[in-house]
């Protein structure tokens, strides 16, 4: 579940302290977490990125310009050379593109073909990571409880026991880093309804309710962790959004029908409508504009 500026989660990894803790063992690494990622897309969370991908296309940037200075360098070189062919540059790209060959006339100068022929390899190389840039930029942001939940996973013994060594043992933990997390899960109908709000029903329902009800994950690499499906996220929140719908309006009629004065009807009105625009925001992923045609219907 997640809405559609982000790909994040329905399911959720356990976190509460009701199994008994094994003996200690050897920590695990990358390959458990791998499979446990590969298994829960919405716990895959990685950094983007961002400020280094930026960085790079500043350095192409820069080195694309200079190229095209050099070009017009030459090219207005070329034209004022006062060589026949030279001056046929601009005018007859075979002469151009033949001008560095060794069959070329004395004179002839490459300079200009080789800055083109360079610059077509950059450019291309500049434009596909101005592209990739672009859709990396657009990845949903990491839900914070999520990536709290991955920490707990990966520390506890009895859990994932994964404990890195490497420069990027922190990246899920170092606020620094934290902003820069997206998460790779593809959205889909159900994750319209995943966002921090009830991301944290999920978590708060498994440390009052789930964890003493539903049975963890049997599978080696995913010990004591309780798995919560998008369908039945989606379908629990689906009936808490219909009650909802279908009593603010009760609630309406009830409020307007105890209020005498104009005045106090108008403001009720408003309040109602403030209220079932918060509601849509606080448990859907609904954008802006379906917030206000909503409430405009």
């Amino acid at each position: 579940m997640s809405n559609s500026e982000s790909a994040q989660t329905p399911r959720q990894l356990e976190t509460g302290n009701h199994v008994n803790t094994p003996a200690l063992r050897r920590p695990e690494g990358y390959d458990r977490l791998a499979r446990m990622m590969g298994s829960l897309p919405e716990m895959a969370m990685f950094r983007r990125f961002g400020v280094l991908s930026a960085e790079d296309l500043l350095y192409r940037q820069a080195e694309l310009q200079e190229l095209e200075a050099a070009l017009r360098r030459f090219q207005k070189e070329d034209k004022q050379s006062g060589h026949q062919d030279r001056e046929d540059y601009a005018l007859d790209w075979d002469a151009l593109q033949r001008s560095g060959a060794d069959d070329a006339a004395e004179g002839n100068d490459s300079a200009q073909w080789d800055t083109i022929l360079e610059i077509r390899e950059k450019l291309k190389d500049y434009q596909e990571a101005l592209l990739r840039h672009r859709r990396v930029l657009a990845l949903g942001p990491a839900i914070p409880r999520q990536v709290k939940a991955l920490n707990s996973w990966m520390e506890r013994p009895d859990r994932g026991n994964v404990f890195l060594l490497g420069a990027d043992r922190n990246i899920w933990k170092d606020p620094t880093t934290l902003e820069d997390l997206v998460s790779l899960e593809v959205p889909s109908e159900e994750q319209s309804f995943t966002n921090p709000f009830t991301v944290g029903l999920v978590d708060y329902y498994n440390q009052l309710i789930g964890r003493h009800v539903h049975k963890p994950d049997t599978r080696e690499f995913l010990p004591n962790t309780i798995r919560y499906t998008n369908e039945g996220i989606f379908r629990v929140l689906k009936i808490i959004c219909t009650i909802t719908a279908s009593l603010l309006p009760i609630l309406g009629i009830h409020v307007l029908y105890h209020i005498e004065t104009m005045e106090g009807r108008m403001a009720a009105i408003s309040a109602l409508t403030a209220l079932f625009s918060f509601a849509l925001s606080l448990f859907t992923s609904a954008r802006v504009k379906d917030i206000f045609a909503a409430t405009a219907a």
